[in-house]
């Protein structure tokens, strides 16, 4: 009994070595699958970045990224590339001395919010700011979720559903119109209320209540001279309240 209990125990040590010696062969193959998949994608990002004549990543847009295909020839190369650029992007943004506010992409991680304002079952890590080709457009855009991120305490799924709203107008106006946001008129607001598939009153009022404070920000920073449009008008239902997060509102209290 003795000795088949001495061969047991010396099969045993004898199996966990084996196991331990191919779970180290299987995580040096991972980590060298991992290198190459990181060394695959960098090589396309920099033909990529050097034939496009992209100088910094950092205000790359949708339109220019989506050029990375040309440079990859098959449906592995095309990830490669596009995960190393994100993670090229992530590591610029977070580890610079100050915060880039002008990158077209965010990461909310570096902005070190209060606690109460994220969802820790949904955590939202990135604004895209990408669709936004002129870039006029944008840094308004940008400066406006600085105000709601910075002054406001609002959550971070709130803000990102307003940043949602404003990205919808502001791609409308630059697929259909020449013009600024800071130009627009009231013609071209009402053109773009008209295009809002919503048959609930509750969510177009919402909408319409996201553009004026858009603009109301704009005013009260002298960016433009007065707001566009009377949001009053154009509800669908009774004024909507809420609980007066205006720009002028905020900081007055």
């Amino acid at each position: 009994g003795g000795g088949n209990g001495y061969g047991f125990c010396e099969n045993s040590k004898l199996y966990c070595r084996k196991t331990r010696k191919l779970w180290y062969v299987m995580q040096q193959e991972i980590r060298l699958q991992e290198c190459t998949y990181h060394l695959d994608g960098l090589k396309i990002v920099y033909e990529f970045c050097m034939r496009e004549q992209i100088e910094d990543i950092r205000y790359v847009t949708q339109k220019q990224f989506d050029r990375i295909e040309k440079y990859a020839d098959t449906e592995y190369k095309i990830r490669c590339a596009k995960h190393a650029f994100r993670m090229c992007q992530k590591y610029i943004f977070c580890r610079a001395k100050n915060i880039s506010w002008n990158s077209t992409v965010w990461y909310m991680e570096r902005l070190y919010l209060e606690t109460y304002r994220i969802n820790p079952s949904s955590p939202i890590k990135t604004f895209f700011f990408m669709n936004i080709e002129k870039k006029e457009n944008r840094i308004y855009v940008q400066e406006y979720m600085k105000y709601c991120l910075g002054i406001t305490h609002l959550s971070l799924s709130v803000i990102r559903t307003e940043l949602n709203r404003i990205l919808k107008v502001v791609i409308w106006l630059e697929e259909t119109t020449d013009i600024n946001l800071r130009d627009v008129s009231e013609n071209e607001i009402k053109q773009y209320f008209q295009t809002i598939d919503s048959n609930r009153a509750g969510s177009f009022n919402v909408i319409v209540t996201a553009i004026y404070q858009f603009y109301e920000y704009m005013q009260v920073k002298n960016l433009i001279k007065e707001v566009p449009f009377n949001y009053k008008y154009y509800l669908k239902k009774e004024i909507l309240h809420h609980n007066n997060r205006t720009v002028a509102g905020v900081e007055n209290q």
